[in-house]
């Protein structure tokens, strides 16, 4: 259970009987952080609603911290029971930098880079992605996400993913292909396209040693 310093909760009424009766929704709690900063939890007791909603309660939960403490940098998550939201569930957790006095993504908190490219059977994402802030040795990768319309074949997937991953290798850094399935503008609702045998379809590019691969099979040595 998370340390509660703070807790709003938001309750609706359920008239059944005569009697109502009160039926908690989601609550809001503030954890203190080691060095100075909060944590802004937003707990779901049973199904969250629409991506967009819970979107909106977070950053509502957030701006009523920011309210109370300007001054201490904030960090606002959602979960649903005792486990966090998955990327299909929210947009993801927001920050709230007292420095800047603004609320931003995660990744832009990260400092982590975002661009999109239509090829018109597809959209490609792409990440300048980096390991957090203090570990040691720092790490840069890029991670490319594929996001067709409606799923194309398997063997289809690989390929395209394949010559995406060699297309991205040209900036000499480790690259990962996840392809996914959904809106292009909407990324709650990309789900990953599975692999009839098993797992997901995704292929990564080493950088030292040339290959593209998935897990232990080598689909495609660059010179």
């Amino acid at each position: 259970m998370h340390a509660i310093i703070t807790a709003i909760i938001i309750a609706v009424t359920a008239a059944t009987t005569v009697t109502a009766a009160i039926r908690k929704i989601f609550e809001v709690t503030f954890e203190d952080l080691p060095g100075g900063g909060l944590v802004c939890n937003v707990d779901f007791f049973s199904q969250p609603p629409p991506p967009a909603t819970v979107d909106k309660i977070v950053h509502s939960a957030l701006e009523s911290a920011v309210l109370v403490d300007p001054s201490r940098d904030i960090v606002a998550m959602a979960f649903v029971g005792d486990g966090a939201m998955k990327q299909t569930q929210y947009s993801g957790a927001l920050v709230y930098r007292a420095a800047d006095k603004r609320i931003m993504t995660m990744d832009q908190y990260r400092g982590i880079k975002t661009s999109g490219e239509e090829t018109g059977g597809y959209f490609v994402e792409t990440k300048e992605d980096k390991t957090f802030e203090g570990i040691k040795p720092e790490r840069r990768w890029l991670s490319l996400t594929l996001v067709f319309p409606k799923a194309p074949a398997i063997q289809e997937a690989y390929n395209t993913a394949v010559a995406e991953a060699e297309k991205a290798a040209r900036k000499g850094l480790d690259v990962n292909v996840h392809v996914s399935i959904g809106d292009k503008a909407t990324p709650t609702s990309w789900r990953q396209l599975r692999d009839p045998s098993g797992g997901y379809v995704f292929v990564e590019y080493q950088a030292s040693t040339k290959t593209i691969k998935r897990l232990t099979k080598i689909l495609k040595k660059i010179q």
